[in-house]
Order: structure tokens, then sequence, then C-alpha cells
């Protein structure tokens, strides 16, 4: 039995892979010329001399012969090719009011952008004039306090603050995003306060759709005052067409507490297919370490690296041509999330 695959093709017309086979056939598109067979409907308008007995064995045979074609790889790429998935009709459906909210709101935010540079331009010509102003009634030494408030500040939302140490685990359920191929998950992750060059991105794992990622997926980021938010986009690897998105999770940084790695499990979100990634989930570790237990880390670090081999090359039976143990040597530090 031949379960049907059913597409949808553009106009509206739904199509499964036992009609796409009849067409092909028809056409001559898999074998690149018309079947000798002469159809059913055919023999039964040449000659009443056929019987009903061939008649009906040729129809066995021509649906034997599409059945047969219906599975092939040939039927399926036309259908991925030219054809979308009936199960996302609800979803380019929402997928597509969605596109229309976010240009009415795009729309918005550029008249707001226009007004408030309208506004910005307006400030600072006020703030000239009381500039002039201040200048002529102000003394120079309050003048001065002003300005060195203000540059503290702007130093104090940029200063550092402690380290973010981030571990992407692994993930469970991600979906297929083609019809006939499976899951090449790849991750992007980014710290909100950080560089451009400091997006991390790892390799696809090819036919995976419950991936397990190692030290590879270990960052860290140094933690500013104006850190906010943690970004993981979790990206499928397509060799034909562009990659698609299989969805994002925000991590709010400042509502995790200080020298303590939360473990969590974190749900997957698409807007655009909300059905698809209703069961998709990535498991993350998070550590957000103050300054003071960057320091004691960095510390110990380093007493075991300068303390440990000390004392073991002076042991006084330790023979003076020989190497120390390798077995008392310095244990290896502690791990501290940097990739």
């Amino acid at each position: 039995d031949l379960c049907p695959i059913t597409v949808l093709l553009p106009g509206g017309v739904e199509l499964d892979n036992i009609g796409m086979a009849r067409i092909a056939k028809e056409a001559g598109a898999v074998i690149g010329h018309k079947s000798s067979s002469t159809t059913a409907s055919g023999k039964v308008m040449q000659s009443d001399s056929i019987g009903k007995e061939e008649v009906q064995a040729s129809i066995d045979n021509e649906q034997r012969e599409v059945m047969e074609l219906a599975q092939q790889d040939v039927v399926l790429d036309l259908m991925a090719r030219f054809g979308q998935d009936v199960g996302q009709r609800s979803d380019q459906h929402n997928s597509d009011v969605l596109d229309l909210v976010q240009m009415e709101n795009l729309r918005n935010q550029l008249c707001m952008f226009n007004a408030q540079g309208k506004m910005l331009k307006e400030q600072e010509r006020v703030i000239g004039l009381m500039e002039v102003l201040a200048h002529g009634s102000v003394p120079d030494h309050v003048l001065e306090e002003y300005e060195k408030a203000a540059e503290e500040d702007d130093m104090q939302i940029n200063s550092v603050i402690g380290k973010v140490h981030v571990h992407v685990v692994r993930g469970e359920r991600l979906p297929k995003m083609d019809m006939f191929r499976d899951c090449d998950p790849y991750l992007i992750t980014y710290l909100d306060s950080a560089e451009k060059d400091e997006v991390h991105r790892t390799h696809p794992q090819r036919k995976e759709r419950n991936p397990k990622w190692g030290e590879e997926t270990r960052y860290s980021w140094d933690l500013l005052n104006m850190t906010k938010w943690l970004t993981i986009t979790v990206m499928d690897k397509d060799q034909v067409t562009k990659d698609d998105i299989i969805g994002c999770v925000n991590i709010d940084i400042t509502a995790l507490p200080f020298d303590q790695e939360m473990t969590k499990w974190y749900q997957l979100e698409n807007p655009a297919m909300t059905s698809k990634v209703r069961e998709s989930k990535i498991q993350v570790s998070v550590l957000k370490a103050s300054l003071g237990a960057e320091a004691d880390q960095s510390q110990s670090n380093g007493a075991a690296e300068l303390v440990s081999p000390n004392i073991s090359h002076n042991k006084t039976d330790q023979p003076p041509d020989t190497f120390p143990d390798p077995a008392q040597g310095p244990p290896p530090p502690p791990h501290t999330g940097v990739n």
C-alpha cells in the first residue's frame, strides 16, 4: 500500500504523488518518450474484437506502472521542486500575516525615527543655547564637575562587571524543514554587548534531529553593565537553497543570579512556523560570574600551576638526574567555559 504525499502547486492546486506520476507518465518526462502501451480508454475505442479481460489487464498493468513510478525519487523531486507541503499552508498564512504586521511596525518605527531625529536636532539647538548661557553665568569649576560626572556615567555603562560563560549542551526534537530531507542543524550564538567578531557558529550536524554539542559550544564574553540578552539561533543547513531558521532562544542575562551555573531547557521560538517547533528545545548552561569570583578562580589556577611543580622537584628522595613523576605534577586547571 502506497501512502500518498500531497503538495500544493502554484495557484492553489493540490496534487499527490500518484497524480504526479500519471502526469509524468503521460508526458514521457521519466522515460524520455511516450509509453508504447496504449491507454485503456484508447483500447476500448479501437475495436470490439478486444475482450473485456484484455482491457482490464491493460488497466491493471497501467495502474501498477503508475504506482511504481509514484515511489521513485524523480517524482518526489518534482513534487519538492514545484510544490509546497499542504501542512505548511496554515503556517504560510500566519507567516504572511506576520510579515504584514512587521511591515506596519517598520513603517511606524520609521515615522518615530523621523520624529525622533527632528526632536534630537531641536534638543541639540536648545543644549547649545543653554551652554552659551551657562558659560556666562555658571562658574567654570561647576561645569567641570558636571562634565566629569557625565563621563563617569558613560564609563560605568561600558564597564566590565564579570564574565558570561555559556555551554549549549544539546537539542531535542528539531523539525524537518524540508519535505524529503532531514535536519542538518548548526548554532549561531552571540551576546548583545559583544563585538561583531565574537559571534560564534558551529559546523552542521548531518541528519540529526537530536544533536549533542561538546567543547565547540563553550563560549565566554565580558559581562558589561549594558549586557542584556544572550541569543542562540538554531539553523538548518541546506545545500540547494538558503539555510532555514529553525528557531531562536533569548536568555535574559539580567535575570540570572551571579556565580551560579544555571542549566535549563529552553523552548525554541519561531513565529513563522509555531506548530513545527512546538516540541523543539535546547539545553543551555549559563554562568554569570562576578569579577571577584573570576579573580579567585584565576588565583587558584595560578597557585596550582606554581606550587605543585616546586613540591615535586624539592623532594629529598628524588634522584637528581631523573624527572619527577608526572602523577605528582600540577593538576589540570578547572574548565572556565572558554572554548
